[in-house]
C-alpha cells in the first residue's frame, strides 16, 4: 500500500513517515500519493538547504537519522494537505500541521547552526575516524614514545 511503504524513494522521509505524522494523509489527499511523493522530494531539498551549510561536503549519515526524516514528513505533510479543499474544521488541523512545519524548519535551522545536533549510532569499533584519535604520537626525543 502507496502509504505504508518505509522506503525512503523520494527523499529523506518515506510515506510511512508521513502517516506518522498524520494518520488520516490518504483522505486528504483524497488517496493520491504523488501529492506527498512530490512535497517529500521537495522537503528533502528544503532540508537540505539548510544543513548544507554545516555539511558541505558530504552528510554525516548514510541514512537519515530518525530526527531528520521527521523534520522532513512534517514539512512534506503540511506541504501536501494544505492544497487540498477543507471543511472548516480542518482548518485546524492545517493550522497545526503548519505550525509543526515551522518548528521542524527550527530545528533544521539549529542544526545547521551547530545549537542543536544529530543523534547518530556511533560507528562499528575501529571504524571511527576523527583526527584528533587519530592523530600520531610525539616521537621518542620528547620521550613520549619509541
Amino acid at each position: 500500500m502507496a502509504f505504508e511503504d518505509d522506503a525512503l524513494s523520494f527523499g529523506w522521509a518515506s510515506t510511512r513517515d508521513c502517516t506518522d505524522q498524520l494518520s488520516a494523509l490518504a483522505a486528504y489527499v483524497q488517496g493520491d500519493p504523488g501529492p506527498v511523493q512530490r512535497a517529500i522530494a521537495a522537503a528533502t531539498g528544503r532540508a537540505q538547504t539548510y544543513l548544507r551549510v554545516r555539511w558541505p561536503d558530504a552528510w554525516p549519515f548514510s541514512t537519515p537519522p530518525t530526527e531528520v526524516r521527521e523534520a522532513v514528513a512534517a514539512l512534506a505533510v503540511y506541504s501536501a494537505v494544505r492544497g487540498f479543499g477543507m471543511e472548516a474544521a480542518a482548518l485546524t488541523l492545517v493550522e497545526q500541521l503548519r505550525l509543526e512545519a515551522k518548528r521542524a524548519e527550527a530545528w533544521l535551522r539549529d542544526v545547521a547552526s551547530g545549537k542543536a545536533d544529530l543523534v547518530m549510532p556511533r560507528p562499528a569499533s575501529g571504524a571511527y575516524h576523527n583526527e584528533y584519535a587519530t592523530a600520531k604520537l610525539p616521537g621518542g626525543e620528547f620521550g613520549f614514545g619509541e
